[in-house]
């Protein structure tokens, strides 16, 4: 199975119950979903806490006719390990449920490369980081990560759980996409704060019959640009 993990849980301290939070007319975490779904061979998961504050997020991921994954709360790694099992994953992306504009011929670039490649473990477009934040692409062998498993043991890499693979990338065969028209890293498509959440509604609004998972990267940055960056 090659799935698309969104990773999503209800608590945020800066932005509490975001993912229910209307980005236009769609909840935020339906976004990633939706950004997520009808990509050949690539199966959408909800990847949430085992929690009852997160129980609205399940909902979620059935009434949108995916699949969902409940596991460790600060423990993002066992979670994705457990999950990897649990559906014997062969390949996963991680995603998050708060960057509503994933790129969909990105995702699926980036998933393509491992399908049809032996000679890479995990692709990224974050390293060095140059797309804007909320447009991250992360695509791993999921034999690679139980193989590290065990020693991603510290909190911050259990709750980042690439930064691991950072940090030692000289342990496996690491793809980097990157893009020499890209260097917009300080771009913020990600919802953290009520701040972006207003932001990206600005761009939402402004362009209603844009479909922003499919959208060209290099075209929407212009958009944001035109719009939200204006008005800051």
């Amino acid at each position: 199975m090659i799935a698309a993990l969104i990773y999503s849980r209800m608590d945020s301290q800066r932005l509490p119950g975001k993912a229910l939070r209307l980005l236009g007319q769609q909840k935020l975490v339906e976004w990633a979903i939706n950004g997520a779904k009808n990509i050949d061979g690539i199966e959408p998961v909800m990847l949430t806490t085992d929690r009852d504050i997160d129980d609205p997020l399940v909902e979620i991921a059935q009434e949108n006719g995916i699949k969902h994954f409940r596991g460790s709360t600060l423990n993002v790694a066992k979670r994705t390990f457990d999950c990897i099992n649990y559906y014997n994953i062969d390949i996963f992306a991680r995603l998050n449920g708060d960057s509503p504009f994933l790129n969909k011929k990105l995702l699926e670039k980036g998933v393509r490369i491992l399908e049809e490649s032996a000679d890479y473990d995990f692709v990224t477009n974050l390293f060095p980081r140059h797309y804007p934040y909320g447009m991250s692409v992360e695509a791993m062998r999921g034999d690679l990560f139980k193989k590290f498993y065990s020693e991603i043991d510290t909190p911050e890499y259990q709750e980042h759980i690439t930064s691991w693979f950072y940090n030692n990338s000289d342990r496996f065969r690491l793809y980097k996409m990157v893009d020499p028209e890209i260097n917009d890293h300080d771009i913020r498509m990600v919802v953290d704060t009520p701040e972006d959440l207003e932001h990206l509604n600005i761009l939402v609004q402004q362009y209603p019959e844009v479909d922003f998972h499919n959208t060209p990267v290099r075209e929407l940055i212009n958009l944001y640009k035109q719009t939200v960056t204006q008005k800051k």
